[in-house]
């Protein structure tokens, strides 16, 4: 939602948080942020489900994005398995990475 609000013209999420998701329509709108259909999704989708998996559709499609922010929690565990930023972070990254776009930014929290 911050990335539409500071005026990204589409953005897409990821999670395997349904409660947060749900959150990012009423978080768009108390941003003044419209969130119009489009032909595929709206302009600024939710993705519920790991992200490992996602972003590895996501390139397979050929999407790239001006940026592209990773900001997971330090701990989690998804389907079963544990995630670890200390352990898992730099396989999190190179998923990323093919998803920017030329000039574009990776940003990791």
């Amino acid at each position: 939602a911050a990335a539409a609000a500071g005026g990204a013209a589409r953005t897409v999420s990821v999670d395997c948080d349904k409660n947060w998701l749900a959150y990012l329509d009423h978080s768009l709108a108390a941003n003044g942020v419209e969130n119009p259909p489009r032909a595929v999704g709206k302009q600024h989708d939710a993705i519920y489900g790991d992200c490992f998996d996602w972003l590895k559709r996501l390139a397979k499609r050929g999407e790239r994005y001006d940026w592209v922010i990773l900001d997971p929690p330090s701990t989690s565990t998804v389907n079963g398995k544990r995630w670890s930023a200390a352990r898992d972070y730099k396989t999190l990254a190179a998923l990323a990475a093919p998803l920017v776009a030329d000039s574009g930014r990776l940003v990791c929290t």
